[in-house]
């Protein structure tokens, strides 16, 4: 890989690419501030081209589909993506198909996300609380309540002096 293409499988480099104006470098140094050192370092470093060239080379994806997917990847680490959206979105930016987009998600999480796994679940659980755990477990079936039994119009009078109290029993 050459120094000219490297930018196009970073994924920091992709995405500070497109960011104009000072609004939008303080808000995504806002959110890169708050990474942890293990996400920091896939963000930007050398190992997350390696993957994603290899990715692109395997794919024969162009510069524009090869930036996409770096993209799409420094959009999970930052939180801004779900991850469990990952394959859908792959297959869309890239037009594969979904189990070609399961492959590459699969690549990803496998050989590039796994130093930082535990630190990703996390920002996931911040940035997704309500998606968390979706799609996990099958559904619950719903158990039918029983009737409820009849209400009579006209209970008998009840004699006290058939009652017993049990508490009172010396």
């Amino acid at each position: 890989m050459d120094i000219k293409t490297a930018d196009n499988f970073s994924p920091y480099e992709v995405l500070t690419d497109e960011l104009e104006g000072d609004r939008a470098w303080d808000l995504f140094f806002g959110k890169y501030s708050t990474l942890t050192e293990p996400v920091r370092n896939i963000l930007v470093g050398d190992e997350a081209m390696s993957v994603l060239y290899s990715i692109s080379q395997q794919l024969l994806l162009d510069i524009a589909d090869s930036r996409a997917l770096s993209e799409i990847v420094a959009n999970v680490l930052l939180g801004d993506l779900f991850i469990n959206d990952m394959t859908t979105t792959i297959a869309q930016k890239l037009n594969v198909d979904q189990s070609t987009a399961q492959q590459i998600q699969a690549k990803i999480v496998k050989e590039l996300f796994a130093p930082a796994i535990e630190d990703i679940k996390k920002i996931q659980r911040d940035k997704f609380p309500d998606r968390i755990g979706q799609g996990t477990t099958p559904a619950q079936p719903t158990i039918p309540q029983p009737p409820a039994p009849p209400q009579m119009e006209n209970t008998p009078p009840v004699n006290q002096s058939n009652v017993i109290d049990l508490r009172n029993q010396s």
